[in-house]
């Protein structure tokens, strides 16, 4: 499970291929969104413990450790911050 951080979104990419955009609202980042969808997942794959956290170059440190924040409320408390171009989406 990635999370990806760019200017426009989020991006949630699982091992199945699968990918799901979370746009800006109002030109900000929609945390609730993310929360709701990540929740889903884990209620869908109680054992999943970890997620990996890669953004672009120029995404803000705060947004990062945001996001982090929301990945550990849905119930993912294993959270790694991964390159971009390693998380092969």
């Amino acid at each position: 499970l990635v999370v990806v951080i760019n200017e426009d979104r989020f991006l949630i990419a699982s091992g199945a291929g699968e990918q799901r955009p979370i746009m800006k609202k109002d030109g900000k980042y929609d945390y609730d969104t993310l929360l709701a969808m990540l929740k889903e997942i884990h209620k869908t794959f109680p054992d999943k413990r970890d997620v990996h956290i890669a953004s672009d170059d120029l995404i803000q440190y705060e947004w990062v450790v945001q996001t982090m924040d929301t990945a550990l409320t849905a119930g993912f408390p294993d959270i790694a911050l991964t390159d971009i171009n390693a998380a092969h989406l």
